[in-house]
């Protein structure tokens, strides 16, 4: 996560609005920031769920809860 606050605070100017290209970069370069592979499988107590990097990039966000 530390990388995640490095590129935002990287992208801060003094006195700039900033919300809009924050929520650019999250959307579009926070998988590459955190060299997140495809598929990525995120576990919790209660399930497992598959989700497909590839086909969230096109916004086709497939998730498989085992």
């Amino acid at each position: 996560m530390r990388q995640v606050r490095e590129s935002l605070d990287a992208l801060w100017c003094v006195g700039e609005v900033v919300l809009f290209t924050w929520i650019n970069f999250l959307q579009n370069e926070l998988i590459d920031t955190l060299a997140v592979t495809s598929p990525l499988s995120v576990g919790a107590d209660a399930f497992t769920a598959i989700i497909d990097h590839n086909s969230a990039v096109n916004k086709q966000v497939v998730i498989i809860i085992i």
